[in-house]
């Protein structure tokens, strides 16, 4: 869940600070502290709006598989791992 938040509000950040947002405006849009939006706002560089889209489907496919299979959960993160 952490690692999904993460990244959800960094694809959040990049698209309000596309749209012309402050890092102020952000924190109040997203409910997020100034200081995690700055951080996130910086992180959401490295990517484009479709890795963190595809990252953050990779996130919820393996919260599903982790609730709902046989899988070993330790595989099924280290697989979520390397596709990220």
């Amino acid at each position: 869940a952490l690692i999904t938040s993460n990244f959800r509000l960094y694809y959040q950040c990049k698209i309000l600070g596309k749209k012309g947002y402050s890092q102020q405006q952000i924190a109040k849009t997203v409910g997020a502290h100034p200081f995690r939006v700055k951080l996130a706002l910086r992180t959401s560089r490295q990517y484009d709006l479709r890795q963190l889209m595809r990252i953050i489907n990779a996130c919820a496919e393996t919260d599903y598989k982790l609730k709902s299979s046989y899988m070993d959960k330790q595989l099924i993160l280290e697989l979520f791992i390397l596709s990220i």
